[in-house]
Formats: C-alpha cells, structure tokens, sequence
C-alpha cells in the first residue's frame, strides 16, 4: 500500500475494541502496516530453546519485529480516522525489549510532527504518555526507567469524564505507575486519527512524511484501543513464560472487527478482597490450570507457588502435550521453572498437586505420582523433566481428583457430580520421609459434590477445613468446615461459604494463613470454546480474616470491603447493555440513565438486593444515537459510567 494513499484516507467510523494491533507472525490478525528495515521472525531466548525450538516440547516461539536505529519504521492502520463522542477513550499498549537506549523513544504514536494525536513513548528511558487536543498538550511520565535487555509491557490509557476532567494513566509491568486528573474542556466528537507508527517518528505535511525510526530493539506486540481497558486487566502482573504478550492470556487474538465484545472486558469483579494476583502462565500454550502448592518462606508468606496444567487444545484435542507443573516465584511475579511429567500420568488431568518436604505429589485416575523437585540453578534450564519416584507411586481409593497435604498426613478427594457415586476425602498417613505409609487404611468422610480442591488450616486449637466448587456459571465458592465435624458417618455441614471468582480449582494454605487458589477460566479453550461469559485468568491469594468471616482467632487486620462496583460492556453499543455490579452489602439499588440534557430516558428500582455481583441486560434498541450516563446506587454509594449508543 502506498503511504499517501494510507495517510490521504479521509474517511471517519465509528468503531469497537482493537482499532490497531501489530502482531509479529500473524498477519490474518494484524492491522495493515508497511515497514522499512523491520527484520520479523521467531524470537527464542536461549533458555526458551528446550519448549520453543523445533525437535522440543512443542511449545509455539514467540514472534518478534527487531527495529534497528533512525533506519527501521512502521507504520499502518485501517486508513479511516475514529469518532468518539465525548471522548478520548484510548488505550495503547506494547510489548518490547529496549537493546539500546537514546534520550528518546517514540513507542507507537499517531501523531505528525506537532499536530494532535497521542504518543506513548520514552524520555531518558521512563515511560510518558502524551494526549494533545486543540494544540493543547496534556501528558504524564512514568517513575523510573526501562532496563535495556529486559523485556517490558508498557499500557497508556486517556479518559475523558463528563465532568471536565482527563484521565490519563501509565501501567508498567501490571501495576500503576502514574496517574493524573487533568481539568480539560474537549470538544466532541473526539477524533482517533491513523495511520498509526510503531516505534516511529513522524514528521512534515501528511502528504509529504518524513518518517525516522526511533528504537533499537524487538518489539513483541502493539496495540490501540478505543476504550479504556479493564483494570484488572492492566493492573495485573504478566509471569513473563515465555509465550506470546509475556504470558497474558491472548485476549487480543480475535479477527480485527470480528467480535464486538473485548475478552478483557469480560473479566469480573468480585466481593471477596483480593491480597495479589498474576496472570496463569503458558495458558497461550493451550494449558488449563488445576492443582495449586505453596512453598513459605521464613515470616510464612508465599515464596514460590506451584501450579499443575493440562493440555487441552482449542479443537478440544487432549494428550497431545505432558501435563506440567508451573514453578512461580511469587514476589517477581515470574514463572521460575517449568516441569514436565513423565510418569503415568504424564498426559494426565492432573487435577491436585501437594507440596512435601522438597516433592511434589500429582493425582488424577485413582494414582498418586511423586516426583522430586531438583534444586534450584539460576543459570539452569527453565524447562525441566521430571521422572516419577517410584517408592511415592501409589494407586489409592480415591477417584483422586485433588490431592492436599496437612501435618502428617496427603488427603485425597473425589469431584463427583449428581447421579455419580458419592464423594469422599481419604486421608493417607506419611511417614518421615514424606512418603504414604504402605499397608495403612486411610480415614474416609463424606463430602459434598463437585469439590475441587481441599486444604486445612489451623488457628489456635481449632482446624478448619476448606473446600472450594463453583456454585453456578458466574460465581465459585469457598465452603469453611470445622475439623471437628467430620465424621465417617454422616455429611459435613458448613460454617459459611465465602464467594470466590467463578472457575476456581484447588487451594493451598501459606504458613501466614493466606489461601491461594487459580481460576481455569480465560484459558485459550474456555475463551474460544465453552461459552463462559466470565473470566478471572489469575491465579490469586485471599487474606485469612476474609475466609474467617468473623471468627475473630486472628490478629490480622481486617481487609476493607470494596465500594460499589459497576462494569458495563459493550460500549459503545447498539440494541443491548450488559451491566454488572457487585455490592458490598445488601441494598435497595437504583439503576437510572440520562442523556447529557439530564433527562431521564430508562430506570428501574430493586427493592433489594443481597450482597455480591449481579447483571442486567437492558435493551436500548429504542434510544437514539448519542452520549448516556449510566447512574447506579446502592449501599450508600454511587457511581457512573458514560456510555456511547451507535446506529
């Protein structure tokens, strides 16, 4: 495509979701772009080799665009410019490895020369964001440098509130970096120009550019948004495992206008407090996330955190991979090492994972499989395989759905649903060595159906016992126990369920009390395949006292209850809203929007609400095009959120 014919489109739309993206490798899902001096092609680390090169697990390598000095530039995009009425609504993103750093970096950019547009872009190596509106330049800068060498997701957003004010934020790496409130009068409709220029500065008259390259590095992925992405979404921390985005789900890799629901958007919220959350690693790989273990350091909290995976691929094709088991250092928040099985569960739905002395122990199909973790070489492979011991191989009674340690003893359960067999939990003794002791019986109690992992904890002189299950399509919960209550004979009766993230799998005590647990939602196969309409791809840790829920045996400080939270998508939309909110506490709520003249144009009452996420669909067909303020009260609070009807 000629550049003048690219930058002389004068055409405007009015568009949803991903308006640029930039994909090394896969042109089907990339913008139109042309580029000069750009070399594209498999990027391998050397310490990715063993998963990502040809002959090894299978694993797909990572694409990069390596962009050589002023010589290398990008640029492209849809060609029509995009209205946004009472905008800017804007999110950018890219994903990079700086080799050589200048005073600065355009990152991706539509601007030309001094004209309006956004860039996100470096200055003396810190990230900065610059939104300018009727020559009127409004900007924000990061707090510390990028790191030459080191791989960085760097996402910009800029929101425009009805109220007069601009919203413009950085995120480094899933967590905020900066953040200001700009009083600003913008005229609407805000216009979203192309082309776009990656990694490229623009300059001159658009019919006559001068382009000039402006990083010397790899660039992974680069993306432009006409909303603001969701929160969790930016605000959550990558494990960088090697696959494509550092190991963010791929919710980007849909058909460029092809579906009018953004995956992030679809990310709940939840009344449970959340203490810390990563992204799943290798869900890109096509891995479903079960067991959970966690290794404590010294003051009790999370060092490492173990999650067993296995392989189910889009087509729903199963055991064309080992099943793994993800290492993940908890305080960078970075996949450490990778396991593969080898043992008879080697393809298996490895459904519990349990951490003794220096072992983990994996169980699906009525087997328990031991395998010795090796120690820990910085400078080692991050890709290792593992071998059963056979001493710790043991078939058990157990459908072995989950598999949890506690004292001196691995208890085993059974996921059953209704019209199966009931369930039970098996507690096997071990031995010194961290072994099951062979020949004894194992104690046996009855449980409820569809658990999918177990773990104790005690405070004080009193046991609890934890079991999680999802209560319906939307929500999971975490059923509490007192250990006192278990009989052989006759069914436990909970002390109180706790609402968790709906797709929750096993869970696994730190010393301090904090329960971590993952969510097998927003894997590439629930995405694409299932049908879920709620994700929560983390894998996460809850703070004692919100499990406890009143008991008062701790002296850890109580977690503050969240406001009122309201999410709304799609937006802009066209014949129906979907609007989720979650509440605190139990309420009347009022649900009411208004046109920008302050009329009233739809609104409903519930008397009463129970605490906990709820959604409404409304249809809006009726409405006329245009701007909309959505309004929701409930428990003493209030929020808003401005929608954009389109025809």
């Amino acid at each position: 495509m000629a550049m003048a014919a690219l930058l002389l489109s004068t055409g405007q739309a009015d568009a949803a979701g991903v308006v640029f993206r930039y994909l090394p490798g896969s042109a089907e899902l990339s913008s139109r772009v042309d580029t000069r001096y750009v070399e594209t092609g498999p990027f391998l680390d050397v310490r990715e080799r063993p998963a990502r090169w040809p002959g090894g697990w299978g694993y797909a390598p990572i694409w990069a665009a390596e962009f050589e000095g002023v010589s290398s530039v990008m640029w492209g995009g849809g060609g029509a410019n995009i209205n946004q009425p009472a905008g800017p609504r804007i999110t950018a993103e890219v994903w990079m490895r700086l080799l050589e750093r200048d005073s600065h970096h355009t990152l991706l950019s539509n601007r030309i020369g001094t004209l309006d547009g956004f860039t996100l872009g470096l200055d003396a190596g810190v990230p900065y964001f610059t939104v300018v509106i009727g020559g009127t330049a409004y900007r924000i800068a990061g707090s510390k440098e990028v790191v030459t060498g080191q791989d960085v997701w760097i996402a910009a957003t800029a929101s425009y509130t009805f109220v007069g004010t601009l919203i413009l934020r950085i995120y480094r790496d899933g967590e905020l970096d900066a953040e200001e409130s700009i009083s600003a009068t913008i005229a609407s409709p805000y216009v979203i120009s192309q082309p776009f220029f990656v990694g490229t500065q623009a300059e001159g008259a658009e019919d006559t550019l001068n382009l000039t390259g402006s990083i010397t590095g790899l660039l992974f992925a680069a993306i432009v948004r006409d909303y603001v992405a969701h929160p969790l979404y930016l605000s959550t921390s990558p494990p960088f495992d090697g696959s494509a985005y550092f190991g963010i789900p791929a919710f980007h890799d849909y058909g460029l206008g092809s579906f009018s629901l953004p995956m992030d958007q679809r990310i709940d919220l939840y009344s449970t407090p959340i203490v810390q959350r990563i992204f799943l690693p290798h869900v890109n790989d096509a891995f479903i996330p079960q067991g959970t273990a966690v290794l404590s350091d010294e003051a009790g909290h999370a060092r490492l955190v173990y999650v067993s995976y296995y392989h189910r691929t889009r087509a729903n094709q199963l055991a064309t991979r080992h099943s793994i088991v993800v290492e993940i250092d908890v305080a960078q928040s970075r996949v450490r090492r990778t396991f593969r099985l080898n043992g008879q569960l080697k393809t298996a739905h490895v459904g519990g994972l349990a951490l003794v002395d220096q072992a983990i122990y994996v169980a699906s199909q009525g087997l328990l499989e031991r395998y010795l973790l090796p120690p820990y070489d910085e400078a080692g492979s991050r890709y290792i395989d593992l071998l059963p011991d056979q001493s710790g191989t043991q078939a058990v009674q157990s459908k072995a759905s989950f598999v949890s340690s506690f004292q001196d003893t691995l208890w085993v359960g059974d996921y059953r649903r209704d019209g199966e067999t009931p369930p039970y939990l098996y507690g096997y003794p071990l031995d010194g060595a961290g072994l099951i002791v062979r020949g004894a019986s194992p104690v046996i109690y009855p449980i409820p159906r569809y658990i999918q992992g177990v773990d104790f904890y005690a405070v004080g002189h009193r046991v609890y016992v934890f079991m999680a299950r999802n209560r319906n399509s939307r929500q999971a919960e975490v059923l509490r126990f007192n250990r006192s209550d278990f009989s052989p004979d006759t069914d436990p009766v909970w002390e109180a369920s706790i609402t968790f993230p709906h797709g929750i799998e096993d869970l696994a005590f730190s010393t301090n009390g904090t329960l971590w647990t993952n969510s097998e939602s927003g894997t590439d196969y629930y995405q694409r395949t299932a049908g879920w309409g709620t994700f929560y791809p983390f894998i996460y840790s809850v703070a004692l006292p919100d499990i406890l829920l009143h008991v008062g045996t701790t002296e850890t400080d109580q977690v503050p209850p969240p406001d009122l939270q309201l999410a709304v998508f799609p937006n802009p939309a066209a014949d129906k809203l979907y609007i989720n909110y979650m509440l605190d506490q139990p309420s009347l709520v009022n649900l009411q929007m208004i046109d920008l003249l302050g009329r009233e144009v739809k609104a409903v009452i519930h008397p009463a609400k129970v605490s906990g996420n709820h959604r409404e669909i409304w249809a809006i067909g009726h409405l006329a095009s245009g701007t909309y303020i959505l309004v929701l009260e409930g428990g003493g609070h209030r929020v808003h959120e401005l929608i954009t009807l389109l025809r």
